[in-house]
């Protein structure tokens, strides 16, 4: 009985079957309570000195107490054991899912919208600040404190895991820095001006007073008919 287990899940179930067996154990070691008793009796019988000698019973019965000790021992250590687990286990899985959240904030905010509105910026470096305030669902209220208290349950068997999740917590909070570094540089900057543009003047389809008529000439026409007439005149 030495699994600590990898999830909640799991550690729940060995925490489940360690009490089951702590209950079986419960038996043999009322019924080994029960023989030293009977055999505290027997030392303290005058009749029975000769027959049960004190050297002989009094060794089985510290034995058998000795025993029914290390098992209670042993099984206590175990539950408390697994407990601390589960307990490090739910805030490493929190914290694993808070890191998820905050890489998904970070991916919908847009940069681009928030260059060219300081509200859209200030709404944005809320949405950071809220976000790093959530690290209250550990009972706790900063990332930072949040490694503190994991690494200070961490076991030899979680260590590993624990390890992967402290790395991440450290990314997310240093991309968070980041952009709220960015958000709050964009917040004290003025909005770009929006440039007007002056139209063109329209050109003028007539030309002006008294100059030629460049675009529209009169063309002579003649038909075949009135060509005829003109050479016989000739």
């Amino acid at each position: 009985m030495t699994e600590i287990g990898e999830t909640v899940t799991r550690m729940d179930q060995l925490l489940k079957e360690t009490k089951e067996f702590q209950l079986i154990c419960n038996v043999d070691v009322e019924r080994a309570q029960h023989v030293i008793s009977t055999g505290q009796r027997l030392i303290g019988t005058k009749g029975c000195i000769s027959s049960c000698p004190k050297e002989v019973v009094q060794p089985k019965c510290d034995e058998l107490s000795r025993v029914c000790g290390l098992i209670h021992d042993r099984i206590s250590k175990r539950i408390d054991t697994l407990a601390k687990a589960r307990e490090l286990m739910e805030r490493v899985e929190k914290a694993n899912k808070w890191c998820t959240r905050g890489i998904d904030l970070l991916a919908t905010q847009r940069i681009e919208k928030c260059s060219v509105s300081a509200e859209i910026a200030e709404q944005s470096l809320q949405e950071i600040q809220d976000y790093l305030a959530s690290a209250a669902e550990f009972k706790l209220y900063s990332p930072k404190e949040i490694k503190n208290e994991i690494q200070e349950n961490t076991t030899l068997e979680t260590k590993a895991l624990v390890s992967q999740v402290l790395q991440r917590i450290d990314d997310v909070q240093l991309m968070c820095d980041k952009r709220m570094i960015t958000l709050k540089k964009l917040t004290l900057k003025p909005p770009r001006p929006v440039q007007t543009v002056t139209p063109e003047p329209a050109v003028p389809l007539q030309p002006p007073v008294g100059a030629p008529h460049l675009l529209f000439r009169p063309r002579r026409s003649y038909s075949k008919v009135a060509y005829a007439a003109a050479q016989r005149q000739q």
